[in-house]
């Protein structure tokens, strides 16, 4: 008979914590927050490198938007959804390692948003995928272009290996506190793997356009921009269901206690 061992779990002394300082007070006020945007903590590095990379993509996207008439030209609209949703998720993520120290609650809202801002961005790149690249090798990729995939594929798989593995901070716990630790690193080549994911598929977009239209019908609202807008929608109903729960629960755990003082 098969016998299953599980594993043997672990205290918190038994763990290497990798990251031992810099941590900001988990009760700061939204002010102390935004000055520790300027002081060397172990977030400060976070927030940085999504803050400015998100005015990059808004550049991106504004330079796209005055170059073509998008709202005529239904082709770009895969594209047009991809970019926006390029702009908000570092954004939200920098806001999120901004505020996240203000209290419990402020941190599980905050990466609320940002997880949310993540799902959109994941939507954004399908409908681009799906538009741009699934016949591709029925059409042919030019071959300049695939150089940049390859660049963009390794850094996606260097950004899991680095959230999954928290290195190089378990190595020498302590000496990545503020400036080289996995989620820094994390940062940097998923952003860098979405600029070349986009100057890919943006590549891609302008080379096969003929092939592509001649192919695949004209993608409609429904399609491109629409499936982004609702799930935004939705991101946001289930953020504000799940922050309203954050405050219920503790009101029903002092009755229950009570009650049982009672």
């Amino acid at each position: 008979m098969l016998s299953l061992k599980l594993p043997r779990l672990l205290n918190m002394h038994q763990v290497p914590k990798g990251i031992l300082f810099g941590y900001r007070h988990p009760k700061s006020s939204a002010a102390d927050c935004l000055v520790s945007v300027f002081q060397m903590t172990n977030e400060t590095v976070n927030i940085w490198t999504h803050f400015l990379p998100s005015w990059y993509f808004l550049w991106k996207l504004l330079a796209f938007l005055s170059a073509r008439d998008v709202w005529s030209d239904r082709y770009t609209w895969p594209f047009l959804a991809y970019l926006a949703t390029c702009c908000v998720y570092p954004l939200a993520s920098s806001f999120a390692h901004t505020f996240s120290s203000m209290s419990s609650r402020a941190r599980h809202i905050c990466y609320f948003f940002d997880y949310g801002a993540l799902a959109a961005y994941s939507l954004g790149e399908a409908k681009m995928q799906r538009q741009q690249l699934y016949l591709c090798e029925a059409s042919g990729c030019h071959e300049s272009v695939v150089p940049v995939h390859y660049r963009h594929t390794a850094l996606a798989l260097l950004t899991c290996f680095l959230f999954a593995t928290h290195l190089p901070e378990r190595l020498a716990p302590g000496l990545f506190d503020y400036v080289g630790h996995s989620h820094q690193l994390f940062h940097v080549c998923g952003i860098v793997g979405t600029h070349f994911q986009m100057e890919a598929l943006l590549a891609d977009m302008a080379q096969r356009r003929e092939w592509l239209l001649a192919a695949l019908p004209a993608p409609a609202f429904s399609q491109t921009l629409g499936p982004v807008l609702a799930s935004t929608a939705v991101n946001l109903l289930l953020i504000a269901a799940f922050s309203m729960t954050l405050y219920s629960v503790p009101k029903f755990s002092r009755r229950k206690s009570k009650h049982r003082r009672d």
